[in-house]
């Protein structure tokens, strides 16, 4: 008798959800019924795992590609000048990838020093010079045909412009 209430109160129904007829079923039909439910959202959440694990392994293949390729834009030799407080002088680097790293040096002033270490993140280069006596920090332009960025040595920091060759 109260359930035409109930469901006509608004208020009611929110405390209220379920209705006398939903008591009148057996509870191991309801409860087989949401276990059937589960088990395909069980199933779909399974699919799209696996879904998602062979995106990730295509990206992370895309990746390695493109990391190679990242290496033939950088790998070479690259000259240009550095500004020093208003003097310019010639710089040269040379980047050779090797395996899993690089190797490089960098010429100043005709004088070439072999880099201790070489750091590679993207577009981004970085050389210490041997003795930690200096670095080099260039970022590869969009056309990867120039490189900017600055040259620390004991004269001083300055900036640098980089052309390949």
């Amino acid at each position: 008798k109260a359930a035409p209430r109930v469901q006509a109160d608004a208020r009611l129904t929110a405390w209220f959800p379920w209705t006398w007829a939903d008591l009148e079923r057996p509870a191991s039909g309801a409860l087989a019924a949401g276990q059937a439910s589960l088990k395909r959202w069980q199933d779909r959440l399974e699919r799209g795992q696996a879904e998602l694990r062979g995106r990730a392994n295509d990206l992370a293949a895309t990746a390695a590609e493109v990391a190679r390729w990242r290496d033939c834009a950088l790998a070479g030799r690259w000259t240009g000048l550095r500004t020093l407080e208003g003097s310019m002088s010639p710089v040269a680097l040379k980047l050779v990838a090797s395996g899993g790293g690089w190797s490089g040096s960098v010429a100043v002033d005709g004088r070439e020093e072999a880099a201790q270490q070489v750091v590679v993140k993207g577009s981004k280069v970085t050389v210490t010079l041997a003795d930690r006596k200096g670095s080099l920090t260039a970022t590869l332009a969009a056309d990867e045909r120039t490189m900017r960025g600055t040259l620390s040595t004991a004269d001083g920091l300055g900036q640098i412009s980089l052309k390949r060759q």
